[in-house]
């Protein structure tokens, strides 16, 4: 039996695409108005919700710009893609138009949200009736869908699942060993014999889905940087985005407006969407980066590309977390595969553009320069003729295209956040500018000091194979440069997309005070444009080892190499040899170890129920007119004290090793990890990155002050005049 493609719902008939889209709206109509009327159906909203604002306004438009000619794997990105804009871009509508019609002085909240997404959903559904044309329908045989192979594959989430229950309550990681063990043998399977090789894209999905929420799953708390949880919260409770407060984050509608769209109309609560629905979206960069690389390379090798990815452990154990950032990157990615799809008019091609740019500007401030500072240097390279020349079609869609990014992205922060980002620019390439000659290469430059930065066992090994993969990158973008002048095969935006970040990559390891984000934030936004290269250029070693009549397969050893890596950043290996400091699987052997160091990286991202009854004890019974000294200024501890606490900026003092004296009728929140580890976080000044923070050096401040607060492993002293 067959059916029509699930994925290619823009190309079935209009009667059966009008018949699902409406079911699905009817659907969350009638869970909504249950729970209305006090019948709580949790899941089937949620899920219900999730489909509804996340995926079916994407099909809708690529339905009525009658964009048929694509794969699956595409139809759902850019459906995706399209529909996390349109969510944005009418949240935003809303917030702005609501309060100056008189219509709601809350806007940003579930009734007025659920009635603009439902009538704009139909407004779309009539308008794609009017945009019929004659399609191609591609259809599924139930057989294949359900295969034993897909069914297979499909255990991976699942185990996912149980594993990191068995963590939460248990404190049993061999299921996710098991997992990850069983995730290399898949990987050996894809490249060393034909067993998947028609279900490539989702064994792609399939790790990078079981990676990403083996980390994110673990613990009830969810784990985020920047401000992100407590800035959707402030929008949650208010109402309203207040989009002139000062401040980057403030400018950020992925999570001004996109979290709480989500929490409004899928019912989803600030955890779950923290902990679940962006790392879905992150996990897709795998997925598009194999599409980038299966333009220029076969099936295996460019699942290899997709494997450098998820083979680097901070794209599993971080990135997640990043969510701002991993949106963008998510765009980023995305506007590489529609520049290099020929089977895209101009006109679609322009439009998704648009989109991407937007989204990447309202995604993330960093990123949002970053991607104008490349797409600059893209016109500097032409200029110089390291970059082919263009056709006049070309040139003439990417000057519109940098043009129209430039003026809205200047617009948009030049009146959003009183112009905070225009400040933190100048002030970053000030500091780069006074400090370049006296501390280039020093410890002011997070790539220097990470590069730098000792390691011993497994990790040094780890350390070197991913240098490998980084010289592989440079090696393959040069050698494919080169070629690339005498038979065009890359087209511009992407070479100068990865001149930009290889040079990025660079300045971020020898200029002080440059990677404000961070080297390994960088590499991981770099991963659409050089991971290509870096299998590119892993082929040229190999193929040359092979010279020394080895007679092995370039890609097998590349695969073998990979594997390795993901061993290593996934923590098995770590926690076979008794040295792991994984969140997923060290949190039984951490207990256990002496080593400080790997003591650090595990407490970097845990945050336990002491820490989170303390703050919300504090919170609700602290003195306003007070000053908090605590010793977390860095670490996910850190973060959480943020949007738990919701405490102001100028009323937290950060401890450090030379703090001299505490004021009085301060608080001194210590935390589960500075009472059983007896250490913190501090940042030391002209110093990258985080350092600890022995709580010996400070306990003489507040060992004789009274404790007014304690709950068995976290307390809280309380200096009196």
């Amino acid at each position: 039996m067959k059916i029509p493609n699930p994925f290619k719902l823009q190309n079935w008939r209009y009667k059966n695409f009008l018949i699902l889209i409406l079911f699905i709206q009817i659907s969350f109509l009638g869970i909504f108005s249950l729970n209305k009327l006090g019948i709580e159906t949790p899941i089937l909203r949620a899920v219900t919700g999730f489909i509804y604002i996340l995926f079916v306004p994407g099909y809708l438009i690529l339905r009525i710009l009658r964009v048929h000619n694509i794969s699956s794997l595409e139809s759902i990105l850019y459906s995706l893609g399209t529909s996390i804009f349109y969510c944005m871009f009418l949240g935003f509508l809303s917030n702005e138009l609501y309060p100056v019609l008189n219509i709601t002085k809350y806007p940003i909240s579930e009734l007025p949200l659920v009635i603009t997404f439902v009538f704009s959903g139909l407004l779309l559904t009539l308008i794609s009736n009017s945009r019929q044309s004659i399609l191609q329908i591609d259809y599924y045989s139930l057989k294949d869908l359900f295969s034993k192979k897909v069914m297979f594959l499909s255990i991976l989430p699942i185990v996912t699942l149980f594993g990191t229950y068995l963590v939460n309550y248990y404190g049993n990681n061999l299921l996710l060993m098991f997992l990850i063990l069983v995730i290399v043998v898949v990987v050996f399977l894809t490249v060393f014999t034909k067993t998947f090789q028609n279900l490539v894209p989702y064994i792609i999905w399939a790790i990078s889905f079981s990676l990403v929420f083996s980390t994110t799953l673990i613990g009830p708390y969810a784990l985020n940087y920047d401000g992100e949880f407590s800035g959707a919260k402030e929008v949650i409770d208010a109402l309203y985005y207040n989009s002139e407060i000062y401040g980057n984050y403030n400018s950020v509608l992925s999570n001004k407006i996109l979290t709480p769209v989500i929490y409004n109309i899928c019912g989803f609560n600030l955890t779950s969407i923290y902990k679940i629905i962006f790392p879905f979206i992150i996990s897709l960069l795998p997925l598009e980066i194999y599409l980038i690389s299966k333009k220029y390379l076969n099936s295996k090798n460019a699942f290899l590309s997709s494997l450098i990815c998820f083979s680097f452990g901070p794209f599993f154990t971080d990135y997640p977390f990043l969510t701002k950032q991993g949106t963008a990157t998510f765009f980023i990615a995305l506007s590489i595969i529609i520049m290099i799809n020929n089977n895209l008019k101009n006109s679609q091609k322009t439009f998704f553009m648009t989109i991407c740019g937007i989204s990447i500007i309202w995604a993330h401030y960093g990123s949002s320069y970053l991607f104008l500072a490349a797409l600059f240097t893209i016109l500097l390279l032409k200029y110089f003729g390291i970059l082919t020349k263009s056709k006049k079609h070309e040139m003439r869609s990417f000057l519109y295209f940098i043009t129209m990014y430039s003026l809205i992205l200047f617009a948009w922060y030049l009146n959003v956040s009183g112009a905070s980002l225009f400040y933190t620019v100048f002030h970053i390439g000030n500091n780069v500018f006074l400090n370049i000659f006296s501390e280039f290469f020093g410890e002011s430059s997070r790539g220097a000091a990470l590069f730098m930065k000792k390691y011993n066992g497994l990790d040094l090994v780890f350390k070197y194979l991913n240098l490998g993969v980084s010289g592989f990158m440079v090696l393959g973008l040069i050698l494919e440069t080169i070629k690339n002048h005498f038979k065009k095969k890359y087209i511009n935006y992407h070479i100068g997309l990865s001149i930009f970040f290889t040079g990025l990559l660079l300045c971020s390891i020898a200029l002080p005070y440059f990677a404000v984000m961070g080297p390994t934030r960088l590499y991981i936004l770099s991963f659409p444009t050089l991971c290509l290269f870096g299998i590119i250029g892993g082929l040229k070693v190999f193929n040359y080892v092979n010279k020394l009549k080895l007679n092995i397969d370039p890609s097998k050893i590349l695969c073998i190499y990979l594997s390795v890596m993901l061993l290593l950043s996934s923590g098995v290996l770590h926690e076979l040899t008794g040295s792991s400091y994984s969140l997923s699987l060290g949190q039984e052997s951490i207990k256990d170890s002496h080593n400080m160091a790997y003591k650090l990286k595990f407490y970097y991202y845990k945050i336990t129920g002491y820490d989170v009854e303390l703050m919300i004890w504090l919170n609700r019974y602290w003195n306003p007119n007070s000053y908090i000294f605590h010793g977390v200024r860095y670490g996910m501890l850190g973060q959480a004290f943020e949007y738990y606490g919701n405490f102001p900026k100028e009323n937290t003092i950060y401890l450090k090793s030379y703090t001299a004296k505490l004021y009085d009728n301060s608080y001194v929140p210590i935390f589960y990890v500075n009472n059983k580890e007896n250490f913190g976080f501090q940042r030391i000044e002209k110093r990258a990155g985080s350092d600890m923070l022995n709580m010996t050096d400070v306990e003489h401040l507040y060992k004789n002050e009274n404790i007014i607060y304690c709950n068995g492993m976290a307390n809280i002293r309380y200096k009196y005049n």
